[in-house]
């Protein structure tokens, strides 16, 4: 459940165990039960590779490709893939 947004556009693939959190917690004592939120969007005809975690405030761009196991913590652009922790721009997309 979504605590702000999160939208997923058309033709999107996400694989198995794929972690989309629009929210974390905040850590000063006495505030552990507030959360910050911010919205996700994802565009239309992304792949989200097995076990990817995309965090708030993230816009993945059409057409991108993010590697297994990376964990998006700020925009991607359209036609990249990236990878890694944290994700990180690898290489452009070919697109015919």
């Amino acid at each position: 459940m979504a605590k702000k947004n999160i939208s997923i556009d058309a033709n999107c693939l996400i694989a198995e165990m794929v972690v989309i959190r629009d929210q974390d917690h905040f850590m000063e004592p006495g505030r552990q039960n507030e959360f910050r939120t911010a919205s996700i969007s994802i565009e239309e005809n992304v792949w989200l590779s097995a076990k990817v975690t995309i965090l708030k405030g993230c816009t993945i761009g059409s057409h991108a490709v993010i590697a297994a196991s990376a964990v998006v913590i700020k925009n991607v652009p359209t036609n990249e893939i990236w990878g890694g922790v944290p994700a990180k721009y690898i290489k452009n997309v070919k697109i015919n």
